[in-house]
């Protein structure tokens, strides 16, 4: 064709294009008259502009014309048209014969495109195609033919709209359209697999739901593979029967090339171009496929954040380009390469590029650049470089040109640049837990960095909203809550949590904060304004996920278990969905705050099973040989100590080694570990074993972190330690050391200061200080309201301390008002087959003995044998202890017979667990020797009494009063004895 036939063609076509297309027809008659030729090209470019650009590509577009052909197409009854184009017409359908229930889409093809290659092709592969089964793919359901000899094909009927008209009406944020773009490449991923290429993916090619699910159309003309051949092998294509899309075509469709996996690599580039740009890479400026296939093929497209200025961006559905210079930049044109094998290697390769982004790591597109790469690393393990972060600071100058990939990046290199420096500085504190003056220093360095940075940017808000954001998680991280927030929240005013981004993670760490703070109320605020902006755009993502589990871990805070599990549940649900590393860290957290939740409401076996999910997740995500994987491995022997000590004694063992290989054998990230396995070898008897392990924590702590929390956890451990030897002063001197430093680091209302208020207040009720004790005590529950909420099973425990304190000094009335509202608020949170339920029934019931209630305290103590008998498997020792309960109130009501039944199942519990000198041991023998004193078995009584108040006179004194009980019992037992032998009485 000659240049000049061309041009008189082209001028033809765009007549034809201006006029309606119902008069198109008749207008080509007269243009082409005589001209068999000229006809036939203008005939080829109307369908071509009509396959390409109009509703049959969208076929959810009601479009009017004449009806279907007929009212049914095989089994299919055609209900009415939905989409036109120069292939065909698609038509919404239903199955006539009953076996298919949902709505389809039927697709009747131009019987001109009825060759016997056609017909082959659909007989070879519709049933490969019907089986391409994927969620984001609309899928070929059937095909065959008519009476007539078309072809149709049967598709998934999809209730949508096209990609780009989703963006102009919901305007998602960039994180939305990221995620909305790495479904499509799941879905052309999963066709590749299966051998098959697209050729023809562009916005009308992808409808969008209204649960804002992408859904991929148009499989039906697909390439498949030859059979045989190896995913990305070339094979050769009739590329004249296939029309394509130029604007979103790639140079080797154009040219007519072979057609691989490649080309689809390229079309999804240009429709990630388009997401974050509103236009494809190559907009239309001209009909003439000659210069179509000329800029396809030769003219690289502007970077997306220079297609789109800031003024536009304001106007229109787009992302706001600063947003987009750099990595995204690099990843949209790395794709859109003109040479196919420079392009990402497939589909999920440009995929995973994308979740790099999002995740905040280094991206392929960007190369291999050290000092990119050391960046990338730094802003996602802000904690974990340390020397290798100071080590980069002296190469300053030189990362300083590599940051900047143009004249408007200059801003983000100085932020990136200092950021750095900030992050440096910080790393040279070394422990944020050390002494007074390093953690002001800290702040310092903190409060420093952000006054250097924040002036030479007043006129960049997202980069001064992303340096807050960092600013707040530097000071979570020092445990600095207040100014954390404040940090977190002037991010936020200048970078809305609407805006996504950063914004969104800005809020989710607010939430954060406000929980260790126990701001409870606040905390569930926040996380549940997260929610809802998760909820806009499509459901189950994983910032959905993150945000139900911080809303779960707040309402078990609160106690409300119901509602934390259910949400703890839906936010796992939604985090496994997502294989990204930050999705997997969510789930092991997750799995985490779920364990304590189970273990809270007495379910120890889901909860192991949950902490051993949770270990997994992250030995997949990080190997063996890493921090979260020691701190995993400490939770899940701290779980499984009541079920099998020694197993647990190894997982500690194994999480401390994994943590000496990391940063040797004196490094405080230790601590935890060895008072764990202290705590363990305590619980064992092991004494020597634990009081070295203890030892060695606060060694490895040094004197320089005098005021570290961690230490107090180890002086509350071994005072405990010291309680179990009998060397009450020294306990009370840990105690007091532990409070103190508790009260000065975390504040009257934490709650490990609720903790040690309650040891030090039991050790003084116990050592007979019997003021400060109830002062401590009370100050115990007023932290844990603080805290926990009044409605919190942790404060039922406070109460319970505080009742058996009023019971002991006699005070019976305040005693029962404490352990009545103690046992409400357990029975509420925890159900009644709760171990603290039952010690609550236990408690309540002897003050009700003491109070001559008897038919109440035999209620209680009923009720804590009931529950205990749910969970004796796990602790025999509890229903022990309830069922002497019982047989002593069965004594003082005259029952010497169920006394002693039910003392001999105690004693059965208690003994393979306890020592000879146990308390309850000796209580149960009392117990069982009175009851058979009582039925005159004298002999059996003897023995029993007997040791029991050798063993009292040696730990009490011969005056105690439980001692001068017995011995008031084996001075009846002579008498009764005399008596029976017939010998006068003394």
């Amino acid at each position: 064709m000659t240049p000049e036939l061309w041009q008189h063609i082209e001028a033809m076509f765009q007549d034809l294009l201006a006029l309606p297309p119902a008069e198109r027809p008749t207008a080509l008659e007269e243009a082409a008259a005589g001209d068999p030729e000229a006809r036939r090209l203008l005939e080829e470019l109307l369908a071509a502009h009509e396959a390409t650009s109009g509703p049959l590509d969208r076929p959810v577009v009601r479009w009017e014309g004449d009806g279907p052909p007929s009212p049914a197409i095989g089994p299919y009854r055609l209900l009415q048209e939905i989409g036109r184009g120069g292939m065909g017409r698609v038509f919404l359908a239903e199955r006539s014969d009953g076996s298919f229930k949902r709505r389809v889409a039927v697709k009747l093809l131009h019987p001109g495109l009825a060759s016997e290659l056609i017909l082959e092709r659909f007989r070879r592969e519709r049933q490969i195609l019907a089986h391409l089964a994927h969620p984001n793919i609309a899928g070929l359901l059937d095909g065959g033919s008519t009476a007539e000899g078309q072809p149709f094909l049967v598709m998934e009927y999809v209730e949508g709209v096209p990609l780009d008209e989703h963006c102009r009406r919901h305007r998602p944020s960039l994180e939305d359209r990221l995620r909305l773009f790495l479904e499509i490449c799941s879905a052309v991923s999963a066709a590749h697999r299966n051998l098959v290429v697209h050729r023809d993916l562009k916005p009308g090619n992808v409808l969008v739901t209204e649960r804002g699910k992408p859904k991929l159309l148009d499989f039906g003309i697909a390439k498949l593979l030859e059979e045989g051949s190896l995913p990305g092998e070339a094979l050769a294509t009739e590329t004249g029967q296939m029309p394509l899309t130029p604007e979103y075509a790639s140079p080797e469709q154009v040219r007519g090339e072979v057609i691989t996996t490649a080309s689809d690599v390229y079309s999804l580039g240009a429709l990630l171009y388009h997401l974050l740009t509103g236009r494809s890479p190559h907009p239309p400026r001209s009909r003439n496929p000659l210069e179509w296939m000329e800029v396809v093929s030769s003219v690289a497209p502007p970077p997306p954040s220079a297609a789109v200025s800031a003024e536009e961006a304001g106007a229109a559905p787009v992302p706001d380009p600063r947003e987009l210079r750099g990595d995204l930049d690099q990843i949209a044109l790395m794709a859109l390469r003109k040479e196919p094998e420079r392009r990402y290697p497939s589909a999920e390769r440009l995929a995973a590029d994308v979740e790099a982004f999002l995740d905040g790591r280094p991206v392929e597109a960007r190369g291999e650049d050290l000092l990119y790469r050391a960046g990338k690393f730094v802003r996602r393990h802000r904690w974990a470089v340390g020397a290798a972060a100071a080590a980069l600071r002296g190469r300053r100058a030189f990362s300083a040109a590599l940051w900047l990939q143009q004249r408007r990046l200059i801003e983000e290199r100085d932020l990136a640049r200092s950021t750095a420096g900030l992050l440096q500085d910080l790393f040279r504190l070394p422990d944020p837990y050390g002494s007074g003056g390093e953690t002001i220093t800290a702040r310092e360095i903190l409060e420093r960095k952000a006054r250097e940075l924040e002036r030479p940017l007043a006129g960049s808000p997202p980069v001064r909203a992303s340096l807050r954001r960092t600013l707040g998680s530097t000071y979570l991280h020092l445990g600095l809550y207040e100014e954390a927030a404040e940090q977190l929240q002037r991010s936020l005013e200048l970078r809305p949590a609407a805006a996504g981004g950063e914004g969104k993670e800005a809020l989710l760490e607010l939430a954060a904060v406000r929980q260790l703070q126990g701001r409870l109320g606040e905390a569930e605020e926040l996380a549940r304004e997260s929610l809802a902006g998760a909820q806009k755009g499509r459901r189950g993502t994983e910032l959905e996920g993150r945000s139900l589990l911080r809303l779960g871990k707040v309402h078990e805070l609160a106690g409300e278990l119901d509602r934390a599990e259910e949400e703890l549940a839906r936010g796992l649900e939604a985090v496994r969905a997502s294989e990204s590393a930050a999705a997997r860290e969510a789930l092991a957290t997750g799995l985490d705050d779920l364990a304590t939740l189970l273990e809270l409401r007495g379910r120890s076996r889901e909860a192991v099973a949950a902490y051993r999910e949770a270990l997994a997740v992250l030995e997949g995500l990080h190997g063996e040989l890493h921090p979260e994987v020691a701190w995993s491995l400490n939770n899940l022997a701290l779980a499984l100590r009541g079920e099998d000590r020694e197993a647990s004694i190894g997982l500690l063992e194994k999480a401390i080694s994994i943590l000496e290989t990391l940063y040797g054998p004196s490094d405080p990230q230790l601590t935890a570990s060895l008072g764990n396995l202290g705590l363990l070898h305590a619980e064992a008897h092991r004494q020597e074993e634990a009081e070295a392990l203890y030892r060695r924590a606060l060694t490895v702590l040094g004197e320089e972190r005098a005021g570290d929390p961690r230490r107090a956890s180890i002086l509350n451990n071994l005072a405990e330690l010291r309680l179990d030897q009998g060397r009450l002063d020294e306990a009370e001197e840990l105690h007091r050391q532990a409070l103190e430093l508790r009260r000065h680091r975390l504040g009257e209302a934490h709650r490990e200061t609720a903790v040690s208020l309650t040891n030090l207040g039991m050790l003084l009720f116990q050592a007979g200080k019997l003021d400060e004790a109830e002062d401590l005590l009370k100050r115990a529950r007023a932290a844990s309201v603080e805290s926990f909420g009044k409605g919190h099973p942790r404060t039922a425990l406070a109460l319970n301390n505080l009742a058996l304190l009023a019971e002991y000094r006699q005070d019976l009335e305040r005693a029962h008002r404490y352990a009545s509202e103690a046992l409400d608020i357990s029975r509420r949170v925890l159900g009644e087959s709760h171990p603290q339920v039952a010690g609550g029934c236990y408690n309540l019931a002897r003050i009700r003995q003491a109070r001559g209630d008897l038919p109440g305290a035999e209620e209680g103590y009923d009720g804590a044998v009931a529950a205990a008998r749910t969970y004796a498997g796990d602790d025999p020792t509890d229903l022990g202890r309830y069922l002497l309960g019982s047989a002593s109130l069965q004594l003082e009501q005259g029952r010497p017979e169920k006394a002693v039944e039910l003392s001999r199942e105690a004693l059965a519990r208690l003994e393979p667990t306890t020592g000879p000198s146990d308390p309850w041991l000796l209580s149960g023998r009392r117990i069982l020797g009175l009851g058979l004193l009582d039925l005159g078995r004298y002999v059996e009584a003897e023995p029993l009494l007997r040791s029991a108040h050798e063993a009292l006179s040696r730990e009490r004194g011969p005056e105690d009063p439980a001692t001068l009980r017995l011995r008031s019992a084996l001075v009846r037992l002579e008498e009764a004895r005399d008596r029976q032998e017939g010998k006068p009485s003394t």
